[in-house]
């Protein structure tokens, strides 16, 4: 039990006492709100119901705000694609834009997916500057000797792992209302703490991860000798296969480096269009 206010009502002619003025303790959530007076009402009974009222809508207005804040967060936001890349090249082999390359999918395997994004490998190293550039479809259509078989796959691996996650609910939010009724040496005040959506504790929890790869081989034709290998990985979250794939294979075709040997991660933040889930 809190003790009120001094008290500053007045009789007089008649009029009803004037309500004493109840302020929140701890932050205001809301300054026109903080200080609740109550003249209107007639019954001394009605204060407490409008204010349980108000604090049930308190709470559940501050959880609304906050699930819009999350949304409209996560929408204005450019979505960030992760994702790295290694390459090795023997540094014997010249690789001439006048190179006739084809670009086959893997007998085994992944064979029937990786098979799908020939046509985009294909394209991406004509984009390179590559001027004859085939599928495996097309060979029986090349008269003159290719140069360069590039064997490609896409594949993707998921796994599980442990982690210490937080468990979420309603929980004291140090804020609290004094609720009061009567007048005169007759008041009564309650004392009541307010709730909001926070962390309630911490347990382990199962996370799981796919991993998304795509790799290219080199061989030169005429002694079967390997020449280069490309290789490229994502862990995105939340996209297609697809999206996923053809993201990777954009960015390892345009960031093969024919000179040297490389490894590193990157990020790309993509166009505000931009949907990874087709």
């Amino acid at each position: 039990m809190i003790a009120p206010e001094k008290e500053r009502s007045e009789r007089g002619n008649g009029d009803r006492p004037r309500f004493i003025q109840y302020r929140s303790l701890g932050k205001r959530l809301d300054q026109e709100w903080e200080t609740v007076v109550c003249p209107r009402f007639c019954a001394d009974s009605v204060s407490p119901i409008l204010m349980q009222l108000w604090e049930d809508c308190m709470l559940i207005k501050n959880i609304t705000i906050l699930l819009i804040c999350i949304f409209m967060g996560g929408c204005a936001t450019n979505r960030v694609m992760d994702a790295s890349y290694s390459s090795q090249v023997d540094p014997d082999f010249s690789f001439t834009n006048d190179k006739r390359i084809v670009v086959l999918a893997p007998e085994q395997g992944n064979d029937l997916e990786t098979k799908y994004y020939v046509s985009q490998v294909v394209e991406a190293l004509k984009q390179r500057g590559f001027v004859d550039v085939y599928s495996y479809k097309d060979l029986p259509n090349v008269k003159e000797p290719v140069d360069i078989a590039v064997l490609i796959s896409v594949s993707k691996k998921s796994d599980s792992y442990l982690y210490e996650g937080a468990n979420y609910g309603m929980v004291d939010s140090g804020n609290s209302t004094v609720n009061c009724t009567g007048w005169g040496n007759s008041v009564n005040c309650t004392e009541n703490k307010q709730k909001t959506f926070g962390v309630t504790g911490y347990s382990t929890k199962t996370g799981y991860l796919t991993g998304y790869y795509f790799s290219a081989n080199w061989f030169n034709v005429k002694n079967e000798q390997k020449i280069m290998f490309s290789f490229a990985s994502s862990y995105e979250e939340g996209c297609s296969d697809r999206a996923v794939y053809e993201f990777l294979i954009s960015q390892t075709i345009a960031r093969l480096d024919f000179t040297k040997p490389n490894e590193y991660d990157y990020s790309i933040t993509m166009p505000e269009t931009y949907n990874c889930n087709y």
